[in-house]
């Protein structure tokens, strides 16, 4: 067992190793928000070749440095005083994705694991969500908002609390939007990113475990109401052009 201890739930998807125990730290309470299964282990070759078949490693910059060579799909985390630029672009790969700790956030985390588990860059979802033409009048720091904390954006209580708004300016958001209810806002932008996180590789658990979407029934239930494309991993998000959010009556 190292310094910070040995945290697992059943199979484990991440693999995290690093000599600073804060990093280690920072990085399972990013899984935690996540709600990914990981396994904490020592920095060394022999306990990181053990890891589970398919497995994303999570590594600290100087872990990663000192191996011969990465064990799989690898996030390095970049962090202390040495670091430069030279070693950033030296990491960057199609199964390598260097993260710096300063800008370490659950959502960050998830692009990092997305784009070595897929070899492709996800790019930044909220231009990518905003990019689809049923979302792209909700206003950018909403859409930025429901990434850092989507299983927390649920009503219009939440969507007030994100953005600073009183009740009837957040109602005339959610209007301007295309959406007769906060609920029907978020479940359109649950949806889509659903599709986006598959289509980029992403395990579906956990990609709904990150939503927030919990039964899948009923939220194939709460896209009709929303008038929105329900859960299906044949559709591509293009879908969400094809589909009019408008509909009549107050947001509520």
């Amino acid at each position: 067992m190292d310094r910070v201890g040995l945290q697992e739930r059943g199979a484990a998807s991440v693999v995290v190793s690093a000599e600073d125990p804060q990093v280690v730290r920072r990085v399972s309470a990013g899984l935690d928000r996540l709600s990914f299964s990981y396994r904490v282990c020592e920095p060394c070759t022999a306990q990181l070749a053990a890891g589970p078949q398919g497995a994303v490693y999570c590594l600290g910059s100087r872990v990663a440095s000192e191996l011969a060579s990465l064990p799989g799909p690898t996030i390095v985390i970049l962090y202390g005083a040495r670091l430069t630029d030279e070693a950033v672009v030296r990491l960057q790969g199609r199964r390598v994705c260097p993260l710096r700790l300063s800008a370490l956030t659950p959502t960050t985390l998830l692009q990092a694991i997305i784009h070595v588990r897929s070899g492709s860059d996800p790019g930044c979802m909220a231009e990518r969500l905003q990019a689809l033409p049923m979302l792209r009048r909700i206003p950018p720091p909403l859409v930025a908002a429901f990434l850092e904390d989507p299983v927390g954006m649920t009503r219009l209580h939440d969507l007030r609390r994100a953005v600073a708004l009183s009740r009837e300016s957040a109602q005339a958001m959610v209007r301007a939007a295309g959406f007769a209810r906060a609920e029907h806002l978020f479940t359109a932008l649950r949806s889509a990113a659903w599709m986006l996180l598959k289509r980029d590789g992403l395990n579906r658990r956990e990609a709904e475990q990150y939503l927030g979407i919990g039964d899948r029934t009923s939220f194939r239930r709460a896209c009709r109401r929303a008038g929105v494309p329900a859960l299906h991993a044949h559709l591509c998000p293009d879908a969400f052009g094809a589909v009019d959010a408008g509909s009549a009556g107050p947001a509520r």
